[in-house]
């Protein structure tokens, strides 16, 4: 009764897919040194540098208004790769493409999501290729999400204690969160002589709603950010459908209400216990081409980020979950059309599409006093459907495609071909 009442609350198709220091118990870097496949790299100043790569971690603190009216300090941690170059291919005056990763949002997911593929980009850059070639400084930015990992306990203005529950998260708040982030870089990068020229937003699934209302405010000038967003990178792009449509923001909320009680306790203490046995078994299902490409640490990092600041991280998933991602980005691509902003994506070559569904999903109609079951009609003709790459072209903003292994946690399961159709992107 349980799942099936959780399973009703699945919107997505990707259901686990997300300055000054003020530091909260447990501490953020102290839980990284457990959960991040770079963290064995970086000394303890917390950086790791060689010739040609510099890979830190950083905090930001921010304080401002949330959608639902609450006025709120985040304090956050950051992982930053830097790509320099040498002296014979990357000037000291040469410009600096910054590119952000945003994260799936889910149970336990957060900057980690990316450790694999950080790594590769790292890997790849001390030999030849692409990126080497173009004598740019590439700087890679991979912050937690509002809600997720060390970002999942706010404070209050008024106080020194974190709030016990976060208020609903939309589309907009992740937004500014990455825009103060952005602006805020690119103030410390040009006090260091290193002016960020452009931007490069990559987000994956449902999260893309975040990538593109980034790029909208600075399309239409309401962003705090300078440099222009120069692409959208989108990677297991939902069905376009989830770009169009919006989601019933009473129905949103309520939803939200729903899980935010009983029933999302019992939920997340369900996908935790016996170590995570639930999310393996989802994510193997549902997540990857092959389960052996989820690896030893995907569980475990997922378990004990969820953990995190005793569990509030479940308040963004409870966000997710109760469709706040989808409020529609019509917006965003209609302030987009034909502007400079390009969007790219990136597929896995294992097009299964993610089945969860439940009776959420089923029409229920009244009929002689009876209820009526009947399930919503699904278009298998996927020539014949319409696709948001196909979109992009007519909207003028390119919609160019690379295919790289895996099915959906792209940068997780093939980050070596991640990082490659990155590089082609970029």
């Amino acid at each position: 009764l349980v799942l099936g009442i959780i399973c009703s609350c699945i919107r997505c198709d990707a259901f686990f897919l997300t300055g000054s220091s003020l530091r909260l118990s447990p501490s953020p870097v102290a839980f990284r040194a457990e959960i991040s496949l770079l963290s064995e790299a970086l000394t303890s100043s917390d950086a790791c540098q060689n010739d040609t790569s510099t890979h830190a971690r950083a905090t930001h603190q921010t304080l401002f208004t949330m959608s639902e009216g609450e006025r709120l300090r985040f304090q956050y941690d950051f992982d930053e790769l830097v790509l320099s170059g040498n002296v014979s291919t990357v000037g000291s005056t040469a410009p600096t493409h910054a590119v952000l990763l945003l994260h799936p949002i889910g149970v336990g997911i957060g900057r980690w999501y990316y450790d694999r593929l950080v790594e590769s980009l790292e890997k790849d850059y001390n030999r030849p290729n692409r990126l080497t070639s173009e004598g740019v400084r590439f700087v890679f930015l991979v912050p937690d999400l509002l809600g997720s990992g060390s970002a999942s306990a706010p404070i209050a203005p008024d106080g020194n204690d974190a709030m016990l529950q976060l208020p609903l998260l939309k589309v907009s708040d992740w937004a500014n969160q990455l825009q103060d982030l952005m602006a805020d870089y690119e103030a410390r990068s040009e006090s260091k002589s290193h002016p960020i020229g452009q931007w490069t937003v990559v987000a994956n699934g449902g999260c893309s709603p975040i990538a593109l209302e980034v790029a909208r405010s600075f399309a239409d000038g309401t962003a705090p950010f300078t440099a222009e967003v120069h692409n959208v990178v989108l990677s297991s792009p939902p069905r376009l459908p989830f770009f169009l449509e919006s989601a019933d923001p009473e129905k949103v909320k309520k939803s939200y209400r729903t899980l935010s009680g009983v029933v999302g306790k019992l939920f997340w203490w369900y996908a935790l216990r016996k170590d995570g046995s639930f999310i393996q078994r989802f994510s193997e299902k549902n997540l990857v081409g092959r389960a052996e490409n989820l690896g030893d640490q995907w569980t475990k990092n997922c378990v004990a980020v969820a953990k995190l600041n005793d569990g509030r991280s479940r308040y963004s998933t409870f966000s997710f979950l109760a469709g706040s991602l989808q409020e529609g980005c019509k917006k965003s691509l209609d302030a987009l059309k034909n502007s400079h902003v390009q969007f790219s994506f990136i597929r896995g070559t294992d097009r299964r599409r993610n089945r969860a569904r439940s009776w959420f999903w089923q029409r229920r109609k009244k009929s002689a006093g009876k209820v009526k079951v009947e399930k919503k009609k699904e278009n298998n003709d996927d020539e014949a459907e319409k696709t948001i790459e196909q979109y992009a072209k007519e909207n003028g903003n390119g919609g160019e495609t690379e295919y790289i292994g895996g099915r959906i946690s792209l940068a997780h399961e093939d980050p070596d071909g991640y990082a490659a159709a990155l590089a082609l992107h970029l």
